[in-house]
């Protein structure tokens, strides 16, 4: 019997791409019926890029990057999308998201191109180490499919 994708796990790595990436995940999410969980990494280098963020909303490092998650998450719960947001600690981005769908997800989308918290490299580990499906949005692939949509 084939294996049903029901939950998939939108990657973040506090750029903007994250709204992009979680809109593509909204969209597939709309199609298919899986439910979302918006994760992200609390790595040194998402603490050191949500730091304006936590000072303008005066909040631990921890505190920001829940909130940033959750902001990212709930323009997909208004959309009527069973959505679920975490930070998780982590020293590794690739493993700890790796580490989080094991337990979690059945399928896992992210960007790559671009940031240093969850650049090429992360998703090319994660394509290595991944226990559950992998899918990579280029960084121009939102842009392209904005007027098809």
């Amino acid at each position: 019997m084939p294996a049903t994708i029901s939950h998939v796990l939108v990657a973040l790595d506090a750029s903007a791409r994250d709204r992009e990436v979680a809109d593509v995940a909204g969209r597939l999410a709309t199609t298919t019926g899986v439910s979302l969980a918006v994760v992200l990494p609390r790595t040194a280098r998402v603490a050191a890029r949500l730091g304006s963020f936590a000072a303008g909303e005066d909040l631990s490092p921890a505190d920001a990057a829940e909130v940033y998650a959750d902001q990212v998450a709930e323009p997909l719960r208004q959309r009527g999308i069973p959505t679920a947001s975490a930070a998780v600690l982590a020293d590794d981005a690739a493993a700890a998201i790796a580490a989080y769908a094991d337990r979690h997800q059945s399928a896992m989308i992210l960007t790559a191109g671009g940031t240093r918290a969850l650049r090429r490299t992360v998703a090319e580990r994660l394509a290595r180490i991944s226990p559950t499906p992998l899918v990579v949005v280029p960084t121009q692939f939102h842009r392209s499919t904005e007027a098809v949509a």
